[in-house]
């Protein structure tokens, strides 16, 4: 028998049937650092695990990988990204606009497969944004999860934390 049937049987709701008890042991900390997993998946659905954990430990928010990676699991969290394909240039040229192409791929699906501009005054504004979340406040697995941003400046040996401060 179905569960709505049984459920129209008993007289009472199917969200009833579903509705799952918050866990008795489980503190505020925990349920807190649920909310920031939450809140940092709406902003950037496109973030795993591992950049999710990333930003909260620049907000000076205690975690790791295996913590967030737990919780993104019980939550039914999934970060939004593109399945892999084959590349269907010829021999030895895949290689050759590797990051151009991985660029424009993050720009897809991180960007404009989210949004539904209506015009293209709309697609500029939205992609203009997303360059500088992508420089600014988009960690990168290639750069040890650092920003573009903070990589160039460090580097050239200007000091970014003064530089916010003073603006």
């Amino acid at each position: 028998m179905s569960i709505a049937k049984q459920c129209e049987l008993l007289d009472v709701s199917r969200s009833w049937y579903y509705y799952k008890p918050l866990d008795p042991n489980e503190n505020i900390d925990q349920i807190m650092l649920k909310c920031e997993v939450k809140q940092e998946y709406i902003l950037h659905p496109f973030y795993g695990y591992r950049r999710i954990a990333n930003a909260l430990s620049r907000k000076e928010i205690a975690t790791s990988n295996k913590q967030i990676r737990a919780l993104m699991k019980k939550m039914g969290l999934q970060a939004i990204y593109p399945k892999p394909k084959l590349s269907k240039a010829g021999k030895g040229r895949a290689l050759d606009n590797v990051y151009v192409e991985r660029l424009w791929r993050s720009l897809k699906y991180e960007n404009i497969f989210l949004h539904d501009y209506r015009s293209l005054k709309e697609l500029k504004g939205g992609i203009k944004l997303y360059f500088k979340f992508y420089n600014a406040e988009r960690y990168h697995q290639s750069l040890n999860y650092q920003t573009p941003d903070e990589m160039y400046f460090s580097l050239a040996g200007w000091d970014l934390t003064s530089a916010a401060d003073a603006a």
